[in-house]
């Protein structure tokens, strides 16, 4: 493995150089990968949050249970269809054919 590093590595780079770039890619990706997790737990949340506060409302000003609860399906549904990462992954494939 020493040989294999020492024929990467050019003169001026030592090997400890290389594991400091390493370690700072990885713990930014690791950075990155736990914000944009935070991120789509807290929207997935919103959403639910909306959803009930928006049920709730329409039920306190005298409409249905049952017709409360389809609209606020209703008006949940598009939050919840933008953060499904399948219909995520469909997009960007969508998007990828388009080029």
């Amino acid at each position: 493995m020493i040989l294999r590093m020492t024929k990467i590595l050019s003169d001026s780079e030592s090997p400890r150089e290389i594991a400091s770039i390493v370690w700072t890619a990885l713990s930014g990706s690791v950075k990155i990968v736990a914000g944009l997790l935070g991120a789509y737990v807290n929207g997935r949340w919103s959403v639910r949050r909306s959803k009930k506060t928006f049920q709730k409302g329409l039920v306190k000003y005298g409409l249905p249970e049952d017709y409360a609860k389809e609209l606020a399906s209703t008006y949940a549904s598009a939050g919840q269809n933008l953060l499904s990462i399948r219909k995520m992954a469909g997009m960007i494939s969508q998007m990828r054919e388009l080029d």
